[in-house]
């Protein structure tokens, strides 16, 4: 594998060189900073096919370089890794959304660094072809093993096919999202959780749409859901057959009805520009908070939402008339926030964690002791 790894620290830089070149047998060039790594790029023959970057690197960062990369058409789907010893939730969102697949935090063992080149170049070369990675069982009724990834199950309709969506902000791909949840317990996000977002009718349009119209419609209803929830700093992944995986941070995150109400408005502004007559709206799951799993949960999570079509929300919110009495802003600042009744998902899971009884107790009755 042909590999560029850019860090300013000297000493790093020809450790990590010896390592994955010697022992593990890769390509490596070295570059010690940004602007130096992007002249190397422009005067490669051969592509690369994998980046790892530092973060905190002078003149330009590796959070910059990342978003430089993935600009160019060439690297859209390559694999870019960030390593850094930078430990702020503000530092892995940027990361993210510039287009990282892996975020690595130092200090790390080398055999880590190695499985995550390894895998990320797997499944990033899954999703370059729409659809899963080498490996896929193709088995629609196991559930997954402790430490296996959740990826999507392939159907020969093309319905699955977990779509390729660029340039639409923090919308993240198939394998990237699952790595930004795992790290997001090392970041003291212990009130992170993942709701569903599904397209109701959405296999109607895919028999309707020629492929490359399914494809524009899904990037749109993206878009729509980007811009609705832009504000509130959650990630979004398309998983395929018609589900969005969202995933909220905080103990204030948006309910259910301040979520999927004013989303299908804004679905159905952007479908009154779409070229075929579809008919669809988005339905919001409760939220499954990730609180008190381990790695493997979160994975077990993802699947589960995943392979869910009984959920309790599968029909939208009906649409009440709302209120044009305008509302003074001593009035929006009174009002409480909108919160959810907290609910388990360990029953599943708890054989994973090595908990007292008395913790098992605690946590079967939620925060409120209820």
């Amino acid at each position: 594998m042909k590999i560029l790894l850019v860090d300013d620290d000297e000493s790093i830089l020809e450790l990590l060189k010896q390592f994955l070149s010697l022992s593990c047998g890769h390509d490596v060039t070295a570059c010690p900073n940004g602007l130096r790594a992007l002249d190397c790029i422009a005067q490669e023959q051969e592509p690369f096919d994998c980046f790892v970057l530092d973060i905190q690197m002078p003149q330009m960062d590796g959070i910059e370089l990342c978003g430089r990369i993935r600009q160019m058409p060439l690297y859209a789907n390559t694999s870019i890794i960030m390593l850094t010893a930078m430990a702020q939730l503000d530092h892995l969102d940027r990361a993210f959304a510039a287009g990282a697949n892996d975020y690595i935090t130092k200090p790390f063992e080398l055999g880590e660094l190695r499985a995550r080149i390894k895998s990320s170049q797997r499944f990033v070369r899954g999703e370059g072809r729409g659809g899963a990675g080498e490996g896929d069982s193709g088995e629609a009724d196991d559930t997954p093993e402790d430490g296996a990834t959740s990826e999507p199950v392939q159907r020969d309709d093309g319905f699955s096919e977990v779509i390729d969506i660029r340039d639409v902000d923090r919308v993240l791909g198939y394998t990237a999202f699952e790595n930004y949840l795992m790290q997001l317990p090392r970041f003291g996000m212990f009130q992170a959780s993942v709701s569903a977002i599904r397209i109701v009718q959405a296999e109607q349009a895919h028999r309707v749409c020629s492929p490359d119209q399914f494809r524009t419609l899904i990037h749109l209803i993206a878009t729509v859901i980007s811009e609705a929830m832009r504000r509130d700093n959650c990630f979004v992944s398309y998983r395929g057959s018609g589900l969005f995986l969202c995933v909220q941070n905080g103990r204030d995150s948006l309910s259910r009805e301040d979520i999927e109400k004013p989303l299908n408005r804004r679905l159905q502004v952007a479908l009154a520009k779409f070229p075929r007559n579809v008919s669809l709206q988005l339905t919001v799951g409760k939220r499954h908070p990730l609180r008190w799993v381990t790695r493997a949960g979160i994975l077990k999570v993802l699947y589960n939402l995943a392979r869910d079509r009984e959920d309790e929300s599968l029909m939208p919110l009906a649409e009440t008339e709302r209120d044009t009495t305008l509302v003074t802003m001593e009035q929006r600042r009174d009002a409480a926030p909108g919160r959810q009744p907290y609910k388990s998902m360990l029953n599943e899971f708890l054989v994973e964690e090595e908990l007292s009884p008395d913790q098992l107790r605690k946590i079967a009755k939620g925060p409120s002791g209820t």
